[in-house]
């Protein structure tokens, strides 16, 4: 229970994070990326919910387990479909840097090497 928990609220999380960019937030919510990320939502709700409900019985169990793996391994593929469709986009990784959100911010460092074989700045 507390795995599904915490998948659900990192799930969250990322959606809020990449919902600073409406371009990126799209593969999330759109096409393939988007239908396995809702499907994957909401298995690991059901799982949530089953492990929470009182009583034993192993129907109930091996069910919660099911939905459980599943909506684990459907969101890795979630997150990998995204990840193409976004890639594919180029306005995806430009709008973000234009609005200050690049390498540099992050890591005090410009992640792009000049021509001259120096750092951008």
């Amino acid at each position: 229970a507390a795995g599904e928990a915490a998948e659900l609220a990192v799930g969250e999380l990322l959606e809020r994070e990449v919902g600073h960019s409406t371009v990126v937030a799209v593969p999330l919510r759109d096409g393939v990326g988007g239908a396995l990320w809702k499907t994957a939502k909401a298995l690991s709700a059901l799982a949530l919910g089953l492990n929470l409900l009182p009583g034993r019985s192993r129907a109930k169990a091996v069910t919660a387990g099911v939905a459980g793996v599943a909506g684990s391994a459907i969101l890795r593929f979630a997150l990998f479909h995204a990840g193409k469709a976004s890639a594919r986009d180029p306005r995806a990784t430009f709008d973000d840097q234009r609005r200050g959100r690049g390498a540099k911010e992050v890591t005090g460092t410009a992640a792009v090497i000049g021509p001259e074989g120096r750092r951008a700045t």
